[in-house]
C-alpha cells in the first residue's frame, strides 16, 4: 500500500483524484444484521422506487412498472408493461367477463360488422314487406263438409278474402266454428302463403240416452248435439246407452260424468265401429259394469267384450264370428244367442238353447 487514504482525492491505486477529496469520508449505509434485506437507513429513496408488495405473497412481485421514457422525451403506451403476464394475473373478475363484450361490441363496430348488421337490416324489412304485401287470402277452400256448404263454414270462421294471413288466429278459428254450429268440428286449419284451408269433421248423431227425464242424443265422442223432453222422440238408428251416469249435460258440449274415464271407453268402442263398419248393426251400449261391458245387435246378438282393453281386437272378432254365423246358415237360429269375446284371441258363440 502507498499510503494513500480514503479522502485524500486519490483512489486505492493512485491512478486519479477521487470526488470529493480531502472531504471526511462517509461511512459505509448500516444494515441490520438480523434482516439484512431491509432498506438501508441511509437511503430511504430506494424504498420509494420499491415496491410494496415485495415482502408479501398477496400480490406479484413485480409491480406494473411503465418503462423509461424514450430519448425523443415521449413515453412509451401507459397499457404497455414490462410483465405483461402478471397484467392478466391480476385482472379483476370484472374485466374478465367484459373482456368478450368488449371484443363482440369491437367487431360490430368494425366496417365489416356494421356492414353486416345494415344487411341483415335490409333483408328483415324486404321480409316484412314482401309478406304484408303478398300474404293476403286469396283462396279458401274447406274439406271434410258434406251437408254444410263452404260458404256456410267459412262464415263460422271469420276468415274472409282480402284479409292478411297475420291476422288469421287458428285455435280462434276452430273454436268459433264449434260453438256456432255443434254439428260441426273443426279438426284443422292450414295457411299458405296466400290460402286457407279449413278442415271439418260433420258430428252425426251415434246414441241416445235418458237423464233426468230428457232425451240426449250424442255423437261419437259424448257431444250432445240434442236434448228433448219428449221421450218419444225419433231415435231410430241410434245405439241406447246406459251407465254413463252424466252429471250434465247442454247442448254443444260435452257431457261431464260422474266417472270421466267411461266417457274414453265409450268413444273408443264407437269409433271402432264406426271405423268398422259395424256401428249399423248395435242397438245397445251397457258401460254399467266396466269388467263386462256389453253391446246388443239388431238380430238379437248379444256381445260380451269384457273390460275396456283391446277394444279394436275385440270388435273385429266380434264381426268374424257374426259374418261366420250368416254365412254358415245359422243367421235364424243365432237370434238371442251370445258371442264371448273377452279373449279376442278364441271367440266363443253359445246359442241361445
Amino acid at each position: 500500500m502507498d499510503g494513500t487514504r480514503w479522502g485524500d482525492g486519490y483512489g486505492s491505486m493512485g491512478t486519479g483524484p477521487v470526488p470529493n477529496a480531502g472531504q471526511p469520508m462517509m461511512e459505509p449505509p448500516r444494515t441490520d444484521p438480523d434482516n439484512p434485506f431491509d432498506e438501508p437507513e441511509a437511503a430511504p429513496e430506494l424504498r420509494q422506487a420499491r415496491s410494496d408488495s415485495l415482502y408479501t405473497r398477496s400480490a406479484p412481485f413485480w409491480e406494473r412498472v411503465y418503462d423509461d421514457p424514450r430519448e425523443d422525451g415521449y413515453p412509451k403506451d401507459a397499457e404497455y408493461w414490462n410483465h405483461p403476464e402478471e397484467l392478466v394475473e391480476e385482472m379483476s373478475a370484472g374485466e374478465k367477463a367484459m373482456q368478450p363484450l368488449r371484443s363482440l361490441w369491437s367487431r360490430l363496430t368494425s366496417r365489416t360488422g356494421l356492414f353486416f348488421i345494415g344487411a341483415l337490416v335490409v333483408i328483415l324489412l324486404a321480409a316484412v314487406f314482401c309478406h304484408s304485401v303478398f300474404a293476403t287470402v286469396r283462396t279458401i277452400s274447406v274439406v271434410g263438409n258434406e251437408r254444410f256448404t263452404d260458404e256456410q263454414i267459412i262464415a263460422l270462421s271469420g276468415i274472409e278474402k282480402g284479409m292478411s294471413t297475420l291476422e288469421i288466429e287458428v285455435p280462434r278459428v276452430m273454436n268459433s266454428i264449434a260453438w256456432q254450429e255443434r254439428y260441426l268440428r273443426c279438426t284443422q286449419v292450414d295457411v299458405s302463403f296466400d290460402k286457407v284451408t279449413i278442415h271439418v269433421h260433420e258430428r252425426q248423431p251415434a246414441c241416445w240416452m235418458v237423464q233426468n227425464g230428457r232425451l240426449i242424443v250424442l255423437d261419437e265422442r259424448g257431444w250432445v248435439l240434442e236434448i228433448y223432453n219428449d221421450l218419444t222422440a225419433p231415435t231410430q238408428g241410434l245405439i241406447a246407452v246406459q251407465g254413463l251416469e252424466v252429471l250434465e249435460s247442454n247442448r254443444g258440449q260435452a257431457v261431464t260424468l260422474r266417472m270421466p274415464s267411461r266417457l274414453t271407453v265409450y268413444t273408443q268402442i264407437l269409433i271402432e265401429l264406426r271405423a268398422l263398419g259395424g256401428l249399423d248393426m248395435i242397438t245397445e251400449l251397457d258401460l254399467t259394469t266396466m269388467d263386462s261391458i256389453t253391446l246388443k245387435t239388431s238380430d238379437g246378438l248379444t256381445i260380451l267384450l269384457g273390460n275396456e282393453s283391446s277394444i279394436h281386437e275385440k270388435i273385429r272378432a266380434m264381426q268374424v264370428v257374426h259374418g261366420n254365423l250368416i254365412s254358415n246358415g245359422f243367421y235364424g237360429k243365432a237370434a238371442g244367442g251370445t258371442i264371448v269375446v273377452s279373449n279376442p284371441a278364441t271367440p266363443a258363440y253359445t246359442p241361445p238353447y
